[in-house]
């Protein structure tokens, strides 16, 4: 069995054209009938910044820093996929 899988996802680009970034991975690999595989190997990262102020004070300009707090937080997730080939008889309905 020959395998090739992809994964596209829009990032962010310069100006208005949107970057794609492309995962993939190929693969021939050899399984029996009912058999099960796991294709695994395409990672995904998202990193997201948020900000939380104290209303009007974090506002102000140079003193506001006091009083706003910044977090970044990144997640990584892997695309795993199982697979069971069965072969099929000719006069299958």
């Amino acid at each position: 069995m020959h395998l090739d899988i992809r994964q596209d996802s829009v990032a962010s680009g310069t100006g208005s054209t949107p970057a794609i970034n492309t995962n993939q991975v190929t693969t021939r690999v050899l399984v029996n009938d009912g058999g099960t595989i796991v294709l695994g190997g395409v990672f995904r990262e998202e990193t997201a910044m948020s900000e939380s102020k104290t209303p009007f004070l974090g506002d102000i300009p140079y003193l506001g820093r006091l009083f706003k707090r910044t977090k970044r937080s990144s997640r990584r997730t892997e695309l795993l996929i199982f697979i069971t080939p069965k072969i099929l008889e000719e006069n299958f309905e």
